[in-house]
């Protein structure tokens, strides 16, 4: 476990940590509040030039969210394997 504290930009550093984690084969499930699903995967898709960060929000289908290593949601359940 590892905490980041004084992140400027809390979504842009997560971001960085999601496309780390991504490459490096991790599955990952993300637990953010109903507001802030939109901003995320919105820049997980713009991340960085060229760079795009696989993922999907607790709401796809099953199977998109079982073959999506990060999933983003507002709850524990449906975690798709994330680990």
């Amino acid at each position: 476990m590892a905490f980041h504290l004084n992140v400027g930009d809390v979504g842009a550093y997560a971001c960085r940590l999601l496309r780390k984690a991504y490459l490096k084969g991790a599955r990952v499930k993300v637990l953010t509040s109903p507001e802030q699903v939109p901003s995320l995967t919105r820049q997980l898709w713009t991340i960085g030039q060229g760079d795009f960060v696989p993922h999907a929000t607790a709401s796809a289908s099953p199977r998109v969210r079982e073959r999506s290593p990060i999933l983003i949601g507002t709850d524990a359940s449906n975690d798709a394997g994330a680990t």
